[in-house]
């Protein structure tokens, strides 16, 4: 049996020397943010965000706060949010969204999402990560393959590549063990159908041969014999 566990989540949350919004409610919900505390984050990120202008950038810091807080449905709200005036950040609106399903175990919209984000920026290798355990939870080894694959040509320095390589070996050996399974499967089901037609033609061979010998039997019947005594009938 083989054994794994799925790679870590990832997260976009972008946290880099960006200038702190202007307006000391943006200014300050974001220090609180960025301080990893978003209980109190979330409310000031949420009042800046209804101003007009916001930054896109805020809305990205108010849908991970709500993550943070289990406050699912509110990050999604958050994402769909900003996602709707995104100019630079599409790609992380649409793969935040997708793990805020993820979380929930929506898998089927994780999966649209992250690859929603990978249309917006095929470069990104997050997504492919992620998708790639959407995929191993939904069962779908070839396809989580491929995008552990991608991740890592995209980021071969990852923290988590040399997990992600032992996890590929695993995942290389099932499918080739599968193959080969399959592949036996395939043979039997072939000698079976040969055995069967065999079998048939047996069969219909046996039945030939039987309604030849029955043919030859009333060809060689054909004689009557005559009888030369007169029956009468008695009274």
């Amino acid at each position: 049996m083989y054994k794994y566990r799925y790679c870590l989540l990832v997260w976009a949350v972008l946290l880099v020397s960006v200038p702190l919004f202007s307006g000391d409610i943006a200014e300050q919900g974001q220090k609180l943010f960025l301080e990893n505390k978003p209980a109190e984050a979330a409310p000031l990120l949420e009042q800046a965000s209804r101003q007009a202008g916001a930054d896109e950038m805020l809305f990205l810091y108010l849908g991970i706060s709500y993550m943070q807080l289990t406050r699912y449905d509110e990050a999604l709200a958050a994402f769909r949010r900003g996602l709707s005036a995104a100019s630079n950040y599409t790609h992380l609106f649409h793969f935040n969204i997708g793990n805020t399903f993820f979380m929930q175990n929506r898998n089927s919209f994780a999966l649209e999402s992250y690859t929603a984000a990978l249309d917006a920026n095929a470069n990104y290798a997050p997504a492919y990560l992620n998708r790639a355990n959407v995929h191993m939870r939904l069962g779908d080894t070839k396809s989580a393959v491929s995008d552990y694959g991608v991740y890592l040509a995209l980021d071969p320095a990852s923290g988590q590549a040399a997990e992600i390589r032992r996890l590929l070996d695993l995942l290389n050996t099932r499918i080739a063990a599968a193959q080969q399974e399959e592949a036996l499967r395939q043979a039997q089901k072939e000698a079976e159908e040969a055995a069967r037609a065999a079998l048939m033609e047996t069969v219909a061979q046996s039945l030939l041969d039987a309604a030849m010998d029955t043919t030859n039997l009333s060809a060689g019947s054909t004689g009557v014999e005559g009888y030369d005594e007169e029956f009468s009938l008695e009274d």
